[in-house]
């Protein structure tokens, strides 16, 4: 299968110096509606990693969630942060994947997407491809080796669903940077491209609207967060924080994009509905000033 090839200058210069890249037609996650400047909310579940999966759904309904942005699996760790690694992961585990599953479709709230950890292993990748798309999900997050990139990019193509590209902050060694990033996606297949972080762009000295601007319509998830120092951890409340994310959402606004606008609120799992409501009404002030 053919990869659609674009280099680093031909494609700023087609997406940005036209105000914008094209949308993926693909996603179509936002609309008049959402309540984000369009976008309509997602939630990542990282943050809520101590509630059991049908708990997960009722908080986001409570906070005005569409989406669900959703690691595997929420109930293997506990209220003290242990994992209990005999739980497997949701596409492995019908009897903890299946109480989730109604409880989310109970509340209205649709699948976006799924912690996948894909890797170098093309027939599990395969599985987890196949099972998410049955399932409803549009697109997996991954941090994959390099050498894992020409196979995936071949099946995100062949299942027609998206792959969104984590970065994790200053200890990345392959995707810490706006180049690392870049170059691991430009030559392969459009559905491929990145679940773009930009706290953890942020807290790795990465200018995350140089990052976004260079990934323009390759941006097909974003974990908006503020965090509150440069190489530290320390996540604030969105608008309470030191990143400047009005500058951020008036990028994505540039770049037409069209994915859901999606939350990572870290802070207090233990109890991170507050937090969390104090993030999101600050957020809709900003969208409403764009």
């Amino acid at each position: 299968m053919k990869h659609v090839t674009v280099s680093r200058r031909s494609f700023l210069q087609t997406s940005l110096a036209a105000g914008g890249a094209a949308a993926m037609p693909g996603l179509r996650c936002g609309g008049p509606t959402g309540d984000y400047a369009g976008w309509n909310l997602c939630i990542a579940t990282w943050g809520l990693r101590y509630s059991s999966g049908p708990e997960v759904a009722k908080i986001l309904k409570e906070v005005g969630a569409v989406y669900i942005d959703l690691v595997a699996p929420l109930d293997s760790i506990d209220s003290t942060g242990k994992r209990d690694n005999s739980i497997k992961a949701y596409h492995e585990n019908p009897a903890t994947w299946q109480p989730l599953k109604d409880a989310l479709q109970d509340n209205g709230i649709k699948l976006f997407q799924y912690d996948g950890g894909l890797t170098e292993d093309m027939d599990d990748n395969r599985k987890k491809m196949e099972w998410a798309k049955a399932q409803g999900f549009k697109c997996i997050m991954c941090a994959p080796p390099y050498a894992a990139l020409d196979g995936i990019s071949r099946l995100v193509e062949e299942y027609d669903l998206y792959a969104g590209i984590h970065n994790h902050g200053p200890t990345d060694k392959l995707y810490k940077t706006t180049e690392q990033c870049w170059n691991a996606i430009k030559d392969q297949h459009p559905n491929l491209g990145m679940c773009a972080d930009v706290g953890h762009f942020w807290r790795a000295g990465v200018d995350p609207v140089n990052a976004l601007e260079t990934f323009g319509d390759r941006v097909h998830n974003i974990h908006m967060k503020d965090q509150m120092e440069v190489g530290g951890k320390e996540q604030g409340i969105i608008g309470e924080g030191n990143m400047d994310i009005p500058a951020l959402l008036r990028t994505l606004k540039k770049i037409n994009y069209n994915g859901p606008m999606c939350i990572e609120y870290e802070m207090h799992p233990e109890n991170p509905v507050p937090g969390l409501k104090a993030s999101l009404a600050n957020l809709r002030e900003m969208c409403q000033a764009l």
